[in-house]
């Protein structure tokens, strides 16, 4: 599975190498890591925030925004739910 990010000027493909589940605790989990092109994305696992989820995935590819593909694109551009 890949995690696309864009800037608007590049997009960002990676590759998901992990995921896992852990204590609040576990801040090293984010650390950046020397030499390693990664994206760690964290989130609640339940509503007492419990656990946390961590998705890491590995860069595999940086392309120009106008080079990407219209499927890619047109996720970017989806509408979301934002909960405050």
């Amino acid at each position: 599975m890949k995690i696309h990010l864009t800037d608007k000027n590049k997009v960002y493909t990676y590759e998901i190498s992990e995921v896992k589940r852990v204590t609040p605790d576990r801040v090293d989990e984010i650390d950046d890591r020397t030499g390693v092109d990664e994206i760690t994305l964290v989130t609640c696992e339940d509503a007492a925030a419990t656990e946390r989820i961590i998705v890491k995935g590995d860069l595999k590819e940086t392309k120009d925004y106008s080079q990407t593909s219209d499927e890619i694109l047109t996720a970017f551009n989806q509408p979301y739910k934002q909960f405050y």
